[in-house]
This record gives structure tokens, sequence and C-alpha cells, in this order.
């Protein structure tokens, strides 16, 4: 209750007004009872309930919502994603570029180590 603006002094208004009413009811004869003013306690009760909830809820989405701008704020743009994606296309197509050099490299390896073989098995049985 203390943190909430202005709930604090609404609720106060609400005692003091209470009192006068208290007052001016003993003075004048109106009979205010010990049930009605139990009401009236209880009907203060839950409006202070429903305050509370209301700023718990308000804090809330508060919270959430400068979360949110907190995210946006550091998310890159639909431009920066477009220039990243450009870059990790060209680094695939240069990483398939270099793998198929080397696959080449490494086929041409073991057909020089084939022949090498079959040479080396002629020249072992003559």
């Amino acid at each position: 209750m203390h943190r909430t603006p202005g709930l604090k002094a609404e609720v106060n208004a609400l005692r003091e007004d209470a009192a006068v009413e208290l007052q001016a009811g003993l003075r004048s004869g109106t009979a205010l009872t010990m049930a009605s003013v139990k009401a009236e306690n209880e009907f203060l009760k839950r409006r202070l309930h429903e305050r509370e909830r209301d700023v718990a809820t308000l804090k809330r989405r508060l919270g959430e919502s400068l979360g949110q701008a907190m995210l946006d704020q550091h998310a890159p743009s639909d431009e920066d994603l477009t220039k990243r994606i450009a870059e990790l296309e060209q680094q695939l197509f240069e990483a398939r570029e270099t793998l198929r050099d080397r696959d080449e490299q490494l086929q041409a390896g073991r057909t020089l180590n084939q022949r090498l073989r079959k040479e080396s098995d002629l020249q072992g049985a003559r």
C-alpha cells in the first residue's frame, strides 16, 4: 500500500470521511451500528485488495513491456540478417569448393597409388 502512489492518500481520505460521518451520525442521532461500520470496513478491504491486484498486474505488464523493448533494441535488423545470410552462403560455397578440390586431390592420389601398386606387382612378378 505504501508503494502505490495515491492509494494511501485515498485510504486516509476514506478513513477521515468515515470518521466525520461517524461523528455527524452520533451528533444527529443517526444510528450507526457496528454492522454498518463492519460492512464499510469490509468494503474498504475489498477495494484495497482490488487495487493491490491491479498494481501487481500493471507491474507485471510493465516488466513484460520493458523486457520486450530491451529485446527489440538488441535484435538485429532485417538488413543485418540479410547481410549475415549472404556472408554465410558465401562461406558455405567456399567450403564446398575447398572440399571438392580435396576430394579431387584424394581421388587422384588413390588412382596414382593403385597404378603404382600394379606396376610394383608387375615388376615383382617378373
